[in-house]
């Protein structure tokens, strides 16, 4: 059987992992999150997601500054490089915790 990593969104309906399509649908009645009072497997995956997608928007968004940032006197970017590492290991943070 051969797997493809393509995804389309007008074959896939959205341009998530197979497995968010998954967990979408999987009735309440086969789980048990509610007797522990836990999140819906789709509904953790969901959050898992977007919390990626919201580090690594914020790495661009820390390159783009670097990109426009200004140059002092002696020719050295004026930029504290502390906000763009700080975005990367939220990202990376992220992305760890999400596998």
């Amino acid at each position: 059987m051969s797997h493809s990593f393509v995804r389309r969104s007008h074959k896939h309906g959205n341009l998530y992992p197979e497995a968010y399509n998954w967990l979408k649908h999987i009735p309440d009645t086969c789980l048990f999150h509610v007797d522990y009072k836990d999140r819906h497997p789709f509904s953790r995956y969901s959050n898992s997601l977007q919390k990626i997608m919201e580090s690594y928007i914020k790495v661009l968004d820390e390159i783009d500054n670097v990109n426009t940032a200004l140059l002092n006197a002696e020719g050295q970017i004026v930029y504290t490089w502390d906000k763009l590492s700080k975005a990367q290991e939220e990202l990376l943070f992220s992305l760890l915790s999400h596998f």
